[in-house]
């Protein structure tokens, strides 16, 4: 594969993400030692429930924290409606405030996926979680030991789950992640997400590792749902509003001809069981223009994943900031001086 790049095209996907994944400022080893520790022993102690009480649980921590923040105009609410302002023009507020009762609720299952997920054997996550169409898996597994797959996923239903079920079904996974601030629970996350055979890459240092990763014949899968820095974002419609998006995606794909691929797991219903759904490959089409290029393919990324949260909106994280960098003489929606939302919408959907 490597020797198809030019050398214009490897530098331009030189940044995957950030030059250095830049972390928070630690608060102090103590107090990361306490969190990390916290962190342990309410995962031990909730690996002493059986699977689907865990869950419910979950869905009733989830459900007592969405009752708070709403009670009390926590910034999470402020944004999540804030958000679903943005998305869902066409709903009423009840509708938006029903999506995100159900979003909380969905949260705290996702948490528990995660912690029984840090005891759980491969074999039980191959029983809890399908995959469809099963007839594509299979296609793009001959297509992953040729060349290698781009997955365009993000942090959408349970995504702890998402890696570990495709590694735990045969095929090797590297994920691109972005290291915690806290060293001691990125660490214990770190050692979560490699237990089942996913490898894991981060920001910053991602292009020369995924372009191996790709070459070795490996899905590999970039969250595409958060905001990006000037160095490498473009703006491209998400939900009709331009967001600041990673071009890092669009850079890879362009470079290496490897495919790109919608791929999400989903809950079916409120129980234990989950399906992985595997897109058709986003069709891109490569002309003389580089850079035009990267917008193009970044638009057709940002409107498939949209679809995604579209179908299944009570799967997304409507808490984070998502429109939060806006174009030069746009402030952020988040303000409290910000103009309505319809300010923010372009003028026809792309």
């Amino acid at each position: 594969m490597e020797s198809k790049i030019s050398a214009g095209e490897k530098a331009n996907i030189s940044q995957v993400g950030p030059p250095r994944p830049r972390r928070r400022r630690s608060r102090g080893p103590v107090l990361n030692y306490i969190e990390y520790f916290g962190l342990v022993a309410v995962v031990e102690l909730l690996n002493l429930l059986p699977h689907d009480a865990t869950l419910r649980v979950g869905a009733s921590i989830g459900s007592f924290y969405g009752w708070f923040a709403r009670i009390f105009r926590t910034r999470n609410h402020r944004v999540s409606m804030r958000n679903l302002e943005l998305a869902f023009p066409e709903k009423s507020p009840n509708e938006r405030d029903s999506i995100l009762r159900a979003t909380w609720r969905n949260w705290g299952r996702f948490m528990a996926d995660g912690v029984k997920l840090a005891k759980i054997p491969p074999a039980r996550v191959k029983e809890l979680v399908t995959i469809e169409p099963w007839e594509r898996f299979l296609e793009v597994q001959k297509i992953v030991k040729d060349r290698g797959l781009l997955v365009l996923t993000g942090h959408y239903g349970s995504f702890e789950l998402l890696h570990a079920a495709i590694s735990a079904h045969g095929v090797p996974v590297t994920l691109v992640h972005r290291p915690m601030a806290n060293p001691y629970v990125s660490e214990w996350v770190r050692k979560l997400r490699t237990r089942f055979g996913t490898n894991v890459v981060a920001r910053g240092e991602a292009a020369r590792d995924v372009l191996r990763e790709l070459k070795s014949g490996r899905f590999v899968a970039i969250p595409f749902d958060q905001n990006a820095r000037q160095n490498i974002r473009v703006f491209a419609p998400f939900f009709n509003v331009r967001t600041s998006t990673n071009s890092g995606l669009a850079r890879l794909a362009r470079a290496t001809d490897a495919p790109v691929h919608p791929v999400v797991i989903i809950r079916e219903g409120d129980g234990l069981k989950h399906k992985i759904w595997i897109g058709e490959a986003v069709q891109t089409v490569k002309t003389g223009d580089r850079e035009a290029d990267i917008v193009e393919y970044t638009r057709l990324y940002n409107k498939a994943f949209e679809d995604l949260i579209r179908a299944h909106p009570d799967h997304w994280i409507w808490m984070y900031r998502r429109f939060k960098q806006q174009p030069e003489g746009t402030c952020s929606p988040y303000l409290k001086e910000a103009p309505g939302a319809d300010a923010y919408r372009m003028a026809a959907a792309s």
